[in-house]
């Protein structure tokens, strides 16, 4: 009897056990939580703050989840967009600034990743987060009027985990034909270390920038053989 007793109190404390691993487990991925994460990221994003010339910000948050093998990722992305105000009318109107702020956990470890500023003049846009076996893919679409005519825009950015942190392995962005590619960055060939929590504008731009001028990419002008 008292051996039965002992087993039935050693099961009850391990399902006790396992039911409070599972709350806490559940509590890494509560929305709220992962929302000020993100508005917190987003709060160091250092641009221009236009929220004084800008009406309420809207905020859209979303959530995608996959399993790869036997790891659940879930990411998480923050999209704000912040509609100017008209000072005759104070009726909104264009949208003056849109940004984005994603994370994502791997299993339960949070890995935090970056924002960046949005085309405010975007006619379409969209954002989505594919994760592979050891491989994460950001990719950014958009379609924006430029000079009359509605222009291409996709921008790749690919990761692999390097000790507990994501590192960038490649950056390049597709515009209106699929044989019109800039590769603005190779690690294999660039040789660069770039964590993916310490991306900004600033970071993408300066590989752009460094991409042509090593020749690795064309302008627009190098493309149709303009002087």
């Amino acid at each position: 009897m008292g051996l039965n007793r002992l087993g039935r109190l050693v099961g009850l404390l391990l399902l006790v056990a396992h039911f409070f691993l599972g709350l806490a487990e559940s509590e890494d991925f509560e929305p709220p939580r992962v929302v000020k994460m993100l508005r917190d990221q987003s709060s160091e994003f250092s641009l221009n703050d236009p929220r004084e010339q800008s009406g309420h910000p809207i905020e859209v948050f979303e959530e995608s989840k996959t399993h790869v093998g036997k790891t659940l990722y879930r990411g998480f992305m923050l999209r704000t967009l912040w509609p100017s105000v008209d000072d005759i009318n104070e009726k909104l109107g264009k949208i003056n600034w849109s940004t984005m702020c994603f994370g994502f956990f791997k299993g339960s470890k949070w890995q935090k990743g970056f924002c960046l500023e949005l085309n405010s003049n975007a006619t379409f846009s969209q954002i989505s987060m594919d994760f592979k076996q050891d491989t994460f893919i950001l990719r950014i679409n958009e379609y924006a009027i430029e000079c009359d005519w509605e222009h291409r825009s996709l921008e790749i950015l690919t990761f692999k985990p390097f000790k507990n942190r994501y590192v960038l392995q490649s950056y390049s962005r597709i515009n209106d034909s699929d044989k019109d590619i800039d590769p603005f960055y190779a690690q294999k060939r660039d040789g660069k270390r770039i964590y993916m929590d310490t991306i900004n504008h600033s970071v993408l731009q300066d590989l752009q920038d460094h991409c042509y001028e090593k020749g690795d990419c064309q302008t627009w002008e190098d493309k149709r053989g303009i002087e």
